[in-house]
Parts: C-alpha cells; structure tokens; sequence
C-alpha cells in the first residue's frame, strides 16, 4: 500500500489527464457501474519502500525521503473486440507518465506493460 500523499497525487494526475475510459480506484468509496458495459482502466497503487536520500538535516525526518512503488493500470475492454484496443489505451497511458514528474512520481526504471 502507498502513503496517502503518493496515492493522491497519482489520482489527482489521472483523473485531470485522462479522459478515454472511466477509471475506477481500488476499493472505491462510491462504486458505481454505467448502464452499459464500457471500456475501463483499473488502477492500483502499491507502495513497497521508503529510503532517505538525504544527510545531514536536523532532525532527520527533515531529509528528503523517496518512497518507491508501482502503478498498476489494468485496461478492461469490451469482450469480442481483440486486444488492439486496450494497447492503444496502455500506451497512452504510458505516455502520460513517460518523463512528466506532474504527478508528483519519478520514473526510475523502464516502464513495463501488464495487460
């Protein structure tokens, strides 16, 4: 699980920047399903360490610290329609992480798809 301040930058960022799909939030607080089956992103936010990067602050909790961590966006198409579509959505989505420290998150390590 991701500290509460990276979880909400990373909602915030998508939910202004992306408009293809709806997007639903693990364990939302309001689910609600449209009428119709639709496309969807499903996005997790895994939090699995935190290092200090800094020295010398006092106290030390005044360093800078990174927490490091995942964001998993599952993208759900429609059944019978391939997979080409949800790869178009994947690498949109990609793209708007690609190099854009807006969302408060660094990208360390090479980006990998899941779908």
């Amino acid at each position: 699980m991701s500290s509460p301040q990276a979880f909400d930058g990373i909602v915030a960022f998508l939910v202004a920047n992306w408009t293809a799909t709806p997007l639903m939030f693990e364990n939302p607080e309001n689910p609600t399903l449209p009428d119709q089956p639709s496309h969807f992103v499903f996005v997790e936010v895994v939090g699995n360490a935190y290092d200090q990067v800094s020295i010398g602050a006092e106290p030390v909790r005044e360093n800078r610290w990174r927490e490091w961590g995942q964001i998993y966006l599952h993208v759900m198409t429609l059944n019978g329609i391939g997979s080409r579509q949800a790869r178009v959505y994947a690498m949109q989505l990609l793209d708007l992480f690609r190099g854009n420290e807006d969302a408060g998150i660094t990208d360390d390590h090479p980006a990998r798809l899941e779908h």
